[in-house]
């Protein structure tokens, strides 16, 4: 019997918390922001506005397709900064996606109970064959709705 090496589990740790993060799979997390002063609705109206973008349109990585202002508190609060930023959706970890396919990510994290945030893999329920994220995003390309 081999006595017990902290250094076995600390290595057994790093390899849980390596393969945890790959296949994360489909979520609901994201930034703290998520959570702070929204209505819990924002998931649902980035569903319904990505539902009136072309199927055949392409979003590349990282651009705004449809976004949700509704973040922050709902009255303002003395000697602090104002939030500003809303939840976006977005493609990630892969060159681009086109619009039916954004449809159907957007579909699965509404599906999976997301309120506010969250991802969807494309494929394989792995993020490292692209993503789709509802996310807080400080400077959102758009007010609301689907970003032209």
């Amino acid at each position: 019997m081999h006595p017990f090496q902290p250094h076995h589990l600390s290595a057994l740790i790093l390899g849980l918390l390596a393969v945890t993060s790959q296949s994360l799979g489909i979520n609901c997390r994201g930034s703290g922001m998520c959570s702070i002063g929204t209505d819990g609705l924002a998931a649902e109206n980035l569903r319904n506005s990505i539902n009136g973008i072309n199927d055949n349109k392409y979003f590349k990585a990282g651009e705004h397709i449809a976004c949700d202002p509704r973040v922050g508190p709902s009255f303002p609060i003395p000697w602090t900064p104002q939030l500003g930023g809303g939840i976006c959706a977005f493609v990630q970890s892969i060159d681009g996606m086109d619009g039916r396919t954004v449809k159907r990510l957007a579909q699965a994290i509404v599906d999976h109970k997301c309120k506010t945030c969250g991802s969807a893999p494309l494929r394989d329920n792995d993020v490292k064959y692209g993503q789709l994220t509802f996310n807080y995003v400080e400077k959102p390309k758009c007010d609301e709705g689907i970003c032209d």
